[in-house]
């Protein structure tokens, strides 16, 4: 705690500590921690060096003990907050799309305070046991391309995230090819049923489209045909059943339906 509150008063959070013990023979045992992002929160630090004070061979005895935070980062109090939720910077968001019955179709919600501690937990606990250099995670990319919009990166990494994702949700699974479907549509253009081999499954809710054009700058993959270069318009969708899709229809010449992601 002392070690915690000195931190907190220069606003820094650990990210990485080194409990030293000398012992009385005159050797010295070193236990390191890290974390995956920085850190003040003693009991959550503790836990952290739990495995390893519990192997410790404390000899003929150990003489001192001393704990210091060979890394440290800025950490606004915000991040340490329990119960909020994290702030929107954008207080416009587009119309809620409605099902059919009047009910407003699940958007993708923001994560709190204290899921994101508990994420932060996890990964501290990973990175320990197997190396955060072995932890990475999705990050979002500078691209609206659905096949660009991510990257790998470190877990430990906080990337910033585009405003535009808040207002644009994307598929927990995104399909590594579209795949052609076959839909039926309004006057409007936009998708009232889905045709599987079942049937056609009416959809309950809509919301779209969302024009995503291609990056004229980037060179056509190799053997690719024209379609790969064509604009997509893409809706997100829910069928009668609860399931959730994102459908693009391709624009100029022969238009088709592709399905591209599912949401949870």
């Amino acid at each position: 705690p002392p070690l915690c509150r000195g931190l907190e008063a220069e606003g820094l959070g650990a990210r990485r500590l080194a409990l030293l013990l000398y012992r009385v023979d005159g050797s010295l045992r070193e236990i390191a921690i890290g974390t995956a992002r920085p850190n003040r929160d003693p009991d959550a630090l503790l836990r952290l060096f739990a495995p390893q004070i519990e192997q410790i061979d404390a000899g003929f005895g150990i003489e001192t003990v001393t704990l210091a935070a060979c890394v440290a980062e800025p950490l606004g109090a915000l991040q340490m907050a329990i119960g909020l939720t994290q702030p929107d910077p954008q207080p416009d968001h587009p119309p809620v799309p409605v099902r059919a019955d009047g009910a407003a179709l699940p958007a993708s919600r923001h994560i709190s305070s204290p899921e994101l501690n508990n994420l932060s937990n996890l990964l501290d606990r990973l990175g320990n046991r197997l190396g955060f250099e072995q932890l990475h995670r999705l990050a979002p990319g500078d691209s609206h391309s659905p096949e660009r919009a991510q990257r790998r990166v470190a877990a430990a990494v906080c990337a910033a995230m585009p405003g535009w994702w808040r207002d644009r949700p994307r598929p927990l699974r995104l399909l590594e090819q579209p795949v052609p479907v076959s839909v039926s549509v309004d006057h409007a253009a936009a998708p009232v049923a889905l045709h599987r081999r079942e049937g056609a499954q009416a959809i309950a809710a809509v919301e779209g489209p969302e024009r995503i054009a291609p990056e004229w700058w980037r060179p056509a993959p190799e053997g690719a045909n024209g379609g790969n270069r064509r604009a997509r318009d893409y809706w997100r969708i829910e069928d009668e059943d609860g399931g959730r899709f994102w459908l693009c229809r391709e624009q100029g010449g022969a238009a088709r339906w592709l399905l591209h992601g599912l949401f949870a």
